[in-house]
């Protein structure tokens, strides 16, 4: 759909992370944006607490 030139492109980009990910000199990141209330409070704790991480 995209032609031959870009999807070689986007081939050796995924490839590339892959790589990164595999060595090591690559992570994924995720912030979460939350609307404090008019009180400055959120529902949200600071500190996201995930299955397996301590």
């Amino acid at each position: 759909m995209v032609g031959e030139e870009v999807a070689r492109v986007w081939r050796l980009y995924l490839v590339g992370g892959g790589l990164s990910f595999e060595e090591g000199r690559m992570g994924v990141d995720q912030i979460l944006a939350v609307k404090p209330s008019r009180w400055g409070a959120s529902a949200r704790p600071a500190v996201a607490r995930w299955a397996g991480t301590e």
